[in-house]
């Protein structure tokens, strides 16, 4: 059983898989707009320790265009047995980033934009 609340709190039986739909917005809760994935683009979800740097991170996901849904504009998440099966029930955090190669951004530079800021990712015994 999985369960994400209101405010993104992902709950999580260790060991069980679960996904849920994602869709990329970048700005802040006022001035947004929703992002589809573009060729060169990738998506990078990590779930770490409290203090845990993100390239040691205890789960790494990576998504390309290849994995979007432009029909609806969204990612599909996916977490599978292993991603979680070895993992200590406990608080974790976890955070998703953008990157952008500079063809897909205006200014001609390389982005990486925080989608989804740290938050809280609990695995249940």
């Amino acid at each position: 059983m999985a369960n994400i609340s209101k405010n993104n709190i992902i709950t999580v039986n260790r060991g069980d898989t679960f996904k849920f739909p994602f869709m990329i917005t970048i700005g802040d809760a006022v001035n947004y707009f929703v992002y589809d994935l573009m060729p060169g683009d990738r998506l990078y979800l990590a779930v770490m320790e409290g203090n845990q740097k993100w390239e040691d991170a205890l789960i790494k996901q990576t998504y390309t265009y290849q994995d979007f849904d432009y029909k609806n504009h969204e990612l599909m998440i996916r977490f599978e047995i292993e991603d979680t099966e070895y993992v200590i029930p406990g608080t974790y955090y976890y955070q998703i980033k953008l990157y952008r190669p500079k063809e897909n951004v205006d200014d001609n530079f390389e982005a990486v934009d925080t989608v989804m800021p740290r938050t809280k990712f609990i695995v249940l015994p």
